[in-house]
């Protein structure tokens, strides 16, 4: 009995690892490959590694040894330059010197022959641990939006005096501060500042596009459309406020400075209220987003490319029964976001919504 049962297992192991052997044989190539998304890549091309897709630091795709046996992670400690030196291979490129053709496991793209490194193409691609050509595009975004370039929107033609004292107090503080007390080198500073400003002002023009990151709450998982609703909070963002006006120190003539009040508003948000994500990888997310509680942490980061179409005052926002003090409002369309599960939203890319 106890033989029949040795020589079963026997068996048993020998089938599995028939089957695991099986399994890993491959096809070298050097021609084309195009994938399921449609584009073609080339030995020569290069590709870029991006992020583990189910969110640790383990690579899911992306893997070493001609079996495949072999895990990469993302980040690691090496001794081999200096001792506890932090390697990070993410967002690495890497240039195609063929392919394996591993039958049901996929098409892979071998990276570095001496170590085996090779990713499933498709795989890769569809999962995030390759970048796609949206992830690529934002190696070259518009120009960052900040509060100093809202202010400069604002300012149109007409600069005067407060404008320049306002702007010297919000983005140049330290000079204020050292100059406000002083008549003589503060009205100096104001006449070589106004110049300064004009000249600032004029490269910030309607129209011209800006990108920005915002904080934003996501939904439950769609199945039948593979995607997750996002949350807007309402259409507005403030940038700026006047409440210093009660609270700054006056200057030698006793001239207070008039603060601006200045919101953003994005008038096509409804046209961006979802983001794709493949069901596996949304569940990757679920999970990696689940606290000790159960409770589920919903806020994604996201990068909004925009343009700023117009620059309204009080009588829009009269009509849109806008009555909380703000000044100027910058209407804005919003062009594309990228929806980001890392906070400084330069890892864990996971969706492009475009207009």
């Amino acid at each position: 009995m106890k033989i029949k049962n040795l020589t079963k297992a026997f068996f048993i192991a020998f089938v599995v690892l028939a089957i695991n052997v099986n399994a890993q044989k491959f096809t070298k190539s050097v021609e084309p490959y195009k994938t399921v998304s449609g584009k073609t890549y080339h030995v020569g091309d290069t590709i870029i590694i991006t992020c583990p897709s189910d969110f640790s630091n383990t690579f899911v795709y992306f893997k070493s040894g001609k079996k495949l046996q072999m895990p990469i992670h993302a980040t690691f400690t090496s001794n081999i330059v200096e001792k506890n030196q932090i390697v990070d291979r993410r967002y690495t490129r890497y240039v195609i010197k063929q392919f394996r053709d591993y039958g049901n496991l996929g098409m892979y793209a071998v990276l570095d022959k001496m170590f085996g490194y090779a990713v499933n193409i498709d795989q890769g691609l569809e999962m995030g641990e390759v970048a796609n050509e949206k992830l690529i595009e934002l190696y070259d975004k518009p120009e960052l939006f900040n509060n100093e370039k809202a202010f400069l929107l604002t300012l149109g033609t007409e600069i005067d005096n407060n404008d320049v004292k306002e702007y010297l107090y919000r983005f140049n503080h330290d000079e204020y501060k050292q100059n406000y007390q002083n008549e003589f080198s503060f009205n100096s500073i104001l006449s070589s500042k106004k110049s300064e400003l004009i000249e600032k002002a004029k490269q910030y023009n309607i129209n011209k596009p800006f990108f920005a990151y915002v904080k934003q709450k996501f939904g439950s998982y769609n199945f039948d459309t593979k995607s997750f609703p996002i949350i807007w909070d309402g259409n507005y963002i403030r940038l700026m406020d006047d409440q210093l006006e009660s609270s700054i120190s006056k200057d030698i003539n006793n001239d207070g400075i008039d603060f601006s009040d200045i919101r953003l508003y994005f008038e096509n948000m409804d046209q961006f209220s979802s983001f794709s994500l493949p069901q596996e990888r949304a569940k990757f997310l679920i999970d990696h987003r689940k606290q000790p509680s159960g409770k589920i942490n919903r806020s994604l980061y996201v990068q909004v490319q925009f343009i700023v179409k117009e620059v309204a005052g009080t009588e829009w926002m009269k009509n849109k029964n806008f009555t909380d003090g703000t000044e100027k409002v910058l209407i804005c369309e919003i062009k594309r976001i990228d929806m980001f599960e890392d906070k400084a939203s330069v890892a864990n890319y996971l969706s492009t919504v475009e207009k």
